[in-house]
């Protein structure tokens, strides 16, 4: 059982803690914290890690390395530092930026995170040593980051160095009561793709009473523009969305799930292309699904698209793709869609859902480079990628902006992502995201939307080639 001693160490937050296999799946544990020690009570028989949110300024939920069982306790913070560093060797070896100059950011956070973990290896003082081993944290979390920015900037030069991006790059959520000529032409101007999602709560408010008004105009609109969209989630299993008169035990949700499925396909089929037909079958907690019975709805949802429309592009959502719910209840999101291919529920795209800064388990906010790892596993998939981001940031705006500038550019330069999502467009009451729309509840545009323009026009033509310094140059 892994165990850490936090004496000394405000920044830390016990109750968040969790084990982790070598995949970097959830395990099942039990927490408990005697005086300054956590103590993770693991029920494999192998090694494991351990993540942890750390306040390095900003709450972030961290690892430690793979740790064998010893009696006494690890120093968190070092451990945290030490698994930083050790990843920053291993993905500038895998990512091929060695060659980075020296003089380069990365490099040179690195070295003094470093510096300060030995110092804080061999300082006599604890609170000295808490105090150097979370600078070194700090400095090795942003090396890292830069070093996630220089590699990002070369995939994107390389993919969109010759040729521009496709109109369906950028997209928004078109979601919420207000449908007004000024949003439609928002919309035509600033957005290249969207996604309209169905509301099962909103449009069955009474059993067999079907209400579409809220996202007929909407879909009857982008069909009529010729733009780019994809509709749904059918099937969106997130707090809040499921009617409550629909039942939970398995065969009765599944025959109200067809139905309502069914109502949406056959009204909208013939406008829609693209259907997203499931959100969340990864996570699901109320109704609790077993994996087979997760499986078992996206089959049904997929051919009763196809029976309606035998040329519709089908896609599949993730959400919570850290898996911090495995443990307890649902899949590891990676397990789920290897499930699906097991089962021969073939799909055209598999969507991700990595929100930021929410109040839902599963959207902590992460750094640039845990985001990187995440994209480089979806490479396994084989499938076009899908992904929504939204939120984060602070109260002004501007980190919000600035986190959506950086998070899409680092989704765009994996070539297997196709699209990258805005959450919401505006802020309402069933908004995906609380507070992350791009147009906030009183009508004013948000600094995020100024920021998606520039990004959408930056990439509009191409890049041209990336020029790094070279070694020994400044960066």
């Amino acid at each position: 059982m892994p165990k850490f001693d936090t004496s000394h160490d405000p920044a830390v937050h016990p109750s968040s803690a969790r084990l982790l296999d070598h995949q970097g799946r959830a395990l099942e544990a039990e927490s408990r914290l005697s005086g300054d020690i956590l103590d993770l009570r693991k029920k494999v028989a192998h090694t494991v890690a351990t993540e942890v949110e750390y306040d390095i300024g900003r709450r972030l939920p961290l690892t430690t390395c793979l740790l064998p069982e010893r009696t006494t306790p690890y120093p968190l913070v070092q451990e945290l530092a030490r698994d930083r560093i050790r990843r920053f060797f291993h993905k500038s070896e895998e990512w091929q930026m060695f060659d980075l100059s020296l003089d380069h950011p990365a490099h040179v956070e690195f070295e003094a995170a470093r510096h300060d973990l030995v110092e804080s290896l061999v300082a006599s003082d604890p609170a000295e040593s808490i105090r150097l081993g979370r600078d070194g944290l700090r400095k090795s979390v942003d090396a890292c980051d830069q070093l996630t920015l220089a590699h990002a900037q070369i995939l994107l030069h390389r993919r969109f160095g010759n040729h521009p991006a496709s109109p369906s790059t950028f997209g928004v959520r078109y979601d919420g009561p207000v449908d007004s000529p000024g949003l439609r032409k928002l919309l035509g101007e600033q957005f290249g793709m969207l996604t309209i999602p169905i509301d099962w709560a909103v449009c069955e408010p009474e059993p067999g009473t079907f209400d579409f008004t809220s996202v007929e105009g909407k879909i009857l609109w982008a069909s009529e523009q010729g733009r780019p969209f994809m509709v749904g989630p059918l099937l969106a299993m997130r707090p809040g969305v499921l009617p409550g008169h629909v039942p939970l035990d398995f065969k009765s949700f599944r025959d109200r799930v067809y139905d309502f499925a069914e109502q949406v396909v056959a009204r909208f089929g013939r406008y829609c292309p693209f259907w997203n037909i499931g959100s969340g079958l990864n996570a699901s907690r109320g109704p609790l699904l077993s994996p087979e019975e997760s499986v078992d709805l996206a089959r049904m949802l997929r051919l009763l698209v196809r029976q309606y429309r035998r040329d519709a592009k089908i896609m599949i959502e993730v959400r919570e793709p850290w898996g911090e719910h495995a443990a307890e209840y649902g899949l590891d999101p990676f397990d789920f869609v290897k499930r699906l291919g097991q089962n021969g529920v073939e799909c055209d795209a598999i969507g991700v859902r990595m929100l930021a800064g929410g109040r839902h388990q599963g959207e902590a906010v992460r750094t640039l480079f845990d985001n990187a790892c995440l994209l480089d596993r979806l490479l396994s998939i084989d499938k076009p990628v899908v992904v929504t981001i939204g939120r984060a940031g602070g109260k002004d705006g501007l980190g919000q902006a600035k986190y959506a500038s950086l998070t899409a550019q680092l989704c765009l330069s994996r070539r297997y992502v196709q699209s990258v999502i805005w959450s919401d467009l505006y802020d309402h009451p069933r908004s995906l995201v609380e507070h992350g729309g791009m147009v906030d509840a009183q009508g004013e545009a948000r600094p995020v939307l100024a920021h998606w323009s520039k990004l959408r026009s930056k990439f509009s033509k191409p890049l041209g080639s990336v020029q790094l310094p070279k070694r020994g140059e400044g960066a």
